[in-house]
């Protein structure tokens, strides 16, 4: 799954950077002979390669470069302790976060495919699989006639339309029949297509979404946004290992 996850981020072959990193691991420690690779050890460099990845090129002020990552970093592990250390406060760490994963700023859309993978980690989706998604889409909608929630600040700097907790992953297609819809328009057209019971929705944090507001419409507002941001970002930090971060 998280192989997956790596793949549909970048379907391009010239930008396969973990593809460099698996290939990398298994050249060092394949036993030929014995036992070939140690799946465990394999998993959990593999999540040790994501951890890095997601710190130290896209939710950070300095990226590194992909060589760098894969080839020049001897402690995975002690990499990711130094990132908490890097004259980084905790409260400073939390807005550095946050201010990548926003509409605009964001770098690779791997950060929504990880964030499923943990979801699919710590959930009970059987039936998920990772597809080809590249569309970040606005849940409540950027371009809405008679907007009443964001009439005053729809293009404010630090806007709720625009942060992590309004934003989903989702096809092309899907993006072009309902990107402009309002959030209970949406849960209905997923409702009648039968893509929610069937375990073909797009993202795991789309259906988080949906199952915020399903039953309630109009539900969708600053209040409900914030709270499921928070609650995304906080198994996102947790899936890095950040101890003693946590959104509130």
């Amino acid at each position: 799954m998280l192989q997956s996850a790596f793949h549909v981020s970048t379907p391009t072959t010239n930008y396969k950077h973990w593809l460099n990193a698996v290939l990398y691991y298994a050249c060092k420690h394949y036993k030929h002979g014995e036992m070939g690779l140690n799946s465990v050890a394999y998993l959990d460099h593999l999540e040790e390669i994501a951890r890095a990845f997601m710190l130290k090129r896209y939710l950070t002020d300095e990226p590194d470069d992909y060589h760098k990552i894969i080839y020049q970093t001897s402690d995975f592990n002690k990499l990711l302790t130094e990132h908490t250390h890097d004259n980084l406060s905790t409260d400073n760490l939390r807005i550095q976060i946050k201010q990548y994963l926003r509409y605009g700023n964001i770098r690779n859309i791997f950060v929504f495919n990880y964030l499923d993978y943990l979801l699919w980690l710590n959930g009970n989706y059987p039936k998920f699989t990772f597809t080809a998604r590249s569309s970040v889409e606005h849940f409540y909608p950027q371009n809405k006639r008679n907007d009443s929630i964001f009439l005053e600040d729809k293009d404010a700097k630090d806007s709720l339309l625009h942060s992590f907790g309004n934003l989903c992953l989702i096809s092309h297609s899907l993006n072009s029949r309902v990107s402009n819809d309002m959030p209970d328009v949406k849960v209905k057209y997923f409702s009648q297509n039968g893509n929610m019971q069937s375990g073909q929705i797009d993202s795991l944090k789309l259906l988080k979404m949906i199952d915020c507001i399903q039953g309630k419409p109009d539900a969708w507002d600053k209040k409900i946004i914030a709270q499921h941001e928070t609650e995304m970002l906080n198994i996102m930090l947790q899936g890095l290992n950040l101890a003693g971060v946590s959104y509130e």
